[in-house]
Formats: C-alpha cells, sequence, structure tokens
C-alpha cells in the first residue's frame, strides 16, 4: 500500500534533467562547478535582498539560466527552445520543453518516523539515510509497482508492505540533452 503525504509548505516547480546516452564528467571537474555554485549562490543571496529593497527584476532575466548541482543550465537567446548545460569547460548542447500534463514527484520517508514524529508532533519528519533522499515520478513508480492499483492483494488478505511517500514538488518543464559534450576553450 503506498500512502502519499502532502507538504505544508507550497509545492516547488523542479525542472526533469533528461541526457540521451552517457555524459562522463571529471569528478574533479563537477566538484570545482559546485563550488563555484556555492559563491556564486552567496552573491545572489546579497543581490535579493538589494532587489527586494526596491529594485525589480524581469521574468526573463529568472529564467534565462537555471543552476542544477552540476552546472549551469543557459537558455538560447536567439531560440527558446534549445539551451546549453554549462560544466566547467564542457558544454552540453540541448532542448528545453513543457509537459502536457504535470508530472507529481515523490520522496520516500521512514514510515516509522513520520507517524512518531510528523503525525502526532506536527513535526517534520526525517528521511531515512539511504533511500529516504530519492526522489521519483509517481507515474515511474505506478510503472514499477503495477498491483498497488489492484484490489486483488487486498482480497487475498496478504499483509502489503506499507511505503510511505512525501510529495516534494512537481515538473513541468523539461531539458533534455544531447550525449556529446564539446569541450570549450577560454
Amino acid at each position: 500500500m503506498i500512502q502519499i503525504i502532502a507538504p505544508k509548505e507550497p509545492l516547488r516547480e523542479m525542472l526533469l534533467l533528461e541526457l540521451q546516452g552517457k555524459v562522463a564528467i571529471p569528478p574533479a571537474l563537477l566538484e570545482e562547478e559546485r563550488h563555484k555554485q556555492g559563491k556564486h549562490h552567496v552573491e545572489e543571496r546579497h543581490k535579493a535582498t538589494d532587489s527586494s529593497t526596491g529594485g525589480k527584476r524581469s521574468r526573463q532575466e529568472d529564467v534565462s539560466d537555471v543552476e542544477v548541482p552540476f552546472g549551469r543550465v543557459a537558455l538560447d537567446e536567439k531560440n527558446p527552445s534549445r539551451c546549453t548545460l554549462h560544466v566547467g569547460a564542457f558544454v552540453v548542447d540541448g532542448s528545453t520543453g513543457q509537459q502536457r500534463e504535470p508530472f507529481l514527484v515523490l520522496r520516500r520517508c521512514d514510515a516509522t518516523s513520520w507517524h512518531d514524529r510528523g503525525m502526532k508532533k506536527g513535526v517534520p519528519f526525517s528521511h531515512s539515510n539511504g533511500e529516504g533522499s530519492q526522489c521519483c515520478l509517481l507515474q515511474e513508480w505506478l510503472a514499477e509497482h503495477p498491483e498497488e492499483l489492484t484490489l486483488d492483494a487486498v482480497a487475498d488478505g496478504a499483509p502489503l508492505p506499507k511505503r510511505v511517500y512525501e510529495l516534494v514538488g512537481f515538473v513541468e518543464r523539461y531539458v533534455h540533452l544531447n550525449s556529446k559534450p564539446l569541450r570549450r576553450y577560454t
């Protein structure tokens, strides 16, 4: 049996990244890019504080670049359906699009901690270290567990494992990246 818990805060819009083939990026380059992003986020917080006191930001400025854990996705200025992923000196071309219907994103939770902390005391529940941090799309989960959609298992009387998931966001936009990264020399 699956149980989906609604979050107390509003749902976040998430971006789905799809990679075609394999993109091999050296771990040292990924670590360097994450370090740069950490510095960049501190600078952005200061800018956001300055802009909230009187400055206006355009919508185009908000969606032109998207930070991801391993780099930055930049939209093409001439063709809004094209984009590039920048990871250090690597550039991967891709395209952007929008889903017909939004996908729900779930995160697996520890059922015992949810009952002990979340339901009784109103405190956010903790996620288990291994599987709890993994997110999945509801459509993918249902494809992997078709037995959850039928009543046959309940009619048999066999005890069903209980799975608890937290609803963490939704996906409307996606980025499809090609498999061949280009090296950019500066």
